[in-house]
């Protein structure tokens, strides 16, 4: 799915003029307190981009194992122990790999590299 373009008309925040002023300043050229300036808004915009992406894809998920679940109706659905333990199986090992993500960057560095590509889309 291609991304959203941002709009030209899109407000532009003081802080995201800032941001753009303080990037376009070579590396070199920059004082002590406009890199410190840069480091704090780029930390506050990945802070507030996590906080805009997660709820809604947290939502989206509970809504995917909700609809995930309605399969395990016998009344609507067929399938053997073997295949129910298997879509289980799958469910537990991408939490543990997610949680995995979340904890500190050492570990989630050991278990990064068995993420599955199949799961992505």
């Amino acid at each position: 799915m291609p991304r959203k373009k941002k709009s030209e008309d899109a407000p532009v925040t003081v802080e995201q003029s800032r941001l753009a002023e303080l990037r376009s300043i070579p590396r070199p050229d920059r004082t002590e307190a406009e890199a410190a300036e840069l480091e704090q808004l780029v930390l506050e915009e990945r802070r507030d981009r996590f906080v805009r992406l997660a709820p809604a894809r947290v939502a989206k998920c509970v809504n995917a194992l909700s609809s995930l679940g309605q399969c395990a109706s016998k009344a609507g659905y067929d399938y053997s122990p073997a295949e129910a333990a298997s879509v289980v199986e799958a469910i537990r090992d991408a939490a543990e790999l997610l949680a995995t993500a979340f904890a500190p960057r050492e570990r989630a560095a050991e278990v990064s590299s068995f993420i599955d590509p199949s799961w992505r889309r």
